[in-house]
Protein backbone atom coordinates (compact mmCIF):
# COMPACT_ATOMS: atom_id res chain seq x y z
CA UNK A 1 0.00 0.00 0.00
CA UNK A 2 1.29 3.38 -0.75
CA UNK A 3 0.41 5.42 2.29
CA UNK A 4 2.47 8.91 0.03
CA UNK A 5 0.14 11.89 -1.48
CA UNK A 6 2.75 13.13 -3.45
CA UNK A 7 1.75 15.98 -6.55
CA UNK A 8 3.07 14.40 -9.59
CA UNK A 9 6.45 15.30 -11.22
CA UNK A 10 7.41 15.00 -14.64
CA UNK A 11 10.67 14.40 -14.21
CA UNK A 12 12.09 10.73 -13.66
CA UNK A 13 12.35 10.59 -10.13
CA UNK A 14 15.88 9.85 -8.28
CA UNK A 15 16.71 6.86 -6.31
CA UNK A 16 17.32 9.62 -3.76
CA UNK A 17 13.97 10.85 -3.59
CA UNK A 18 12.29 7.33 -3.79
CA UNK A 19 14.56 6.57 -0.49
CA UNK A 20 13.09 10.10 1.00
CA UNK A 21 9.66 9.23 -0.08
CA UNK A 22 10.08 5.64 1.31
CA UNK A 23 11.02 6.80 4.97
CA UNK A 24 8.01 9.13 5.20
CA UNK A 25 5.71 6.50 4.21
CA UNK A 26 7.44 3.99 6.43
CA UNK A 27 7.48 6.45 9.77
CA UNK A 28 4.90 5.95 12.51
CA UNK A 29 5.09 9.58 13.65
CA UNK A 30 3.97 12.74 11.23
CA UNK A 31 6.17 13.19 8.90
CA UNK A 32 5.71 16.12 5.78
CA UNK A 33 7.85 17.49 3.33
CA UNK A 34 7.86 21.21 2.70
CA UNK A 35 8.88 22.59 -0.48
CA UNK A 36 10.87 25.95 -0.65
CA UNK A 37 7.54 27.63 -0.93
CA UNK A 38 6.26 26.61 2.24
CA UNK A 39 3.64 24.23 0.47
CA UNK A 40 3.32 20.69 1.32
CA UNK A 41 4.79 18.55 -1.45
CA UNK A 42 4.69 14.70 0.40
CA UNK A 43 2.86 13.81 3.58
CA UNK A 44 1.91 10.19 4.75
CA UNK A 45 -0.84 8.75 6.85
CA UNK A 46 -0.57 10.00 9.99
CA UNK A 47 -0.48 13.63 8.95
CA UNK A 48 -3.83 13.08 7.96
CA UNK A 49 -4.94 11.38 10.35
CA UNK A 50 -4.05 14.28 13.09
CA UNK A 51 -5.20 17.00 10.70
CA UNK A 52 -8.20 15.09 9.71
CA UNK A 53 -7.48 16.31 5.81
CA UNK A 54 -6.40 14.54 3.05
CA UNK A 55 -5.80 15.57 -0.03
CA UNK A 56 -6.22 19.02 1.33
CA UNK A 57 -2.92 19.05 2.45
CA UNK A 58 -1.17 18.49 -1.01
CA UNK A 59 0.10 22.11 -1.99
CA UNK A 60 -1.19 23.66 1.04
CA UNK A 61 0.76 26.15 3.08
CA UNK A 62 2.02 23.91 6.19
CA UNK A 63 1.54 26.56 8.72
CA UNK A 64 -2.28 26.73 8.34
CA UNK A 65 -2.49 23.21 10.28
CA UNK A 66 -1.06 25.02 13.03
CA UNK A 67 -2.61 27.20 16.01
CA UNK A 68 0.37 29.70 16.06
CA UNK A 69 0.78 29.70 12.10
CA UNK A 70 2.94 32.51 12.54
CA UNK A 71 5.39 30.72 15.09
CA UNK A 72 5.55 27.40 12.38
CA UNK A 73 6.64 30.06 9.70
CA UNK A 74 9.50 31.50 11.80
CA UNK A 75 10.64 27.44 12.56
CA UNK A 76 11.01 27.21 9.02
CA UNK A 77 13.69 30.17 8.77
CA UNK A 78 15.52 29.40 11.40
CA UNK A 79 16.31 26.32 9.92
CA UNK A 80 17.89 28.22 7.00
CA UNK A 81 20.27 29.49 9.22
CA UNK A 82 21.17 26.96 11.29
CA UNK A 83 20.14 23.67 8.86
CA UNK A 84 18.53 22.17 11.71
CA UNK A 85 16.50 22.60 14.55
CA UNK A 86 15.15 20.36 17.25
CA UNK A 87 12.56 19.71 19.89
CA UNK A 88 10.37 22.96 18.58
CA UNK A 89 6.84 23.31 20.71
CA UNK A 90 3.57 23.60 18.14
CA UNK A 91 0.21 22.37 18.26
CA UNK A 92 -1.75 20.93 15.39
CA UNK A 93 -5.41 21.73 14.65
CA UNK A 94 -7.94 18.66 13.73
CA UNK A 95 -10.45 19.80 11.39
CA UNK A 96 -12.82 19.16 14.11
CA UNK A 97 -10.90 21.46 16.62
CA UNK A 98 -9.30 18.91 18.54
CA UNK A 99 -5.27 20.16 18.87
CA UNK A 100 -2.18 17.70 19.55
CA UNK A 101 0.66 19.36 21.34
CA UNK A 102 4.05 17.96 19.15
CA UNK A 103 7.80 18.48 19.27
CA UNK A 104 9.23 19.05 16.09
CA UNK A 105 12.88 18.61 14.84
CA UNK A 106 13.11 19.95 11.05
CA UNK A 107 16.17 20.32 8.72
CA UNK A 108 17.16 21.14 5.18
CA UNK A 109 17.32 18.53 2.36
CA UNK A 110 18.81 19.66 -0.25
CA UNK A 111 18.37 18.68 -4.39
CA UNK A 112 21.47 16.47 -6.25
CA UNK A 113 22.77 19.65 -7.33
CA UNK A 114 23.52 20.69 -3.63
CA UNK A 115 21.23 23.24 -3.73
CA UNK A 116 18.43 23.47 -0.61
CA UNK A 117 15.32 22.50 -2.11
CA UNK A 118 12.81 22.24 0.92
CA UNK A 119 12.37 21.18 4.46
CA UNK A 120 11.94 17.94 6.54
Amino acid sequence: MNLIKEQPDNNKRSTALLYLNSLIEDNIVLFTRIGIESKMVAVNAVTEKITGYCHKLMSSDFSTYFTESEKAHQHCKEVNDNSLITDHALTISHRNAHISKMFFNINIYNSQAGEAAGIL
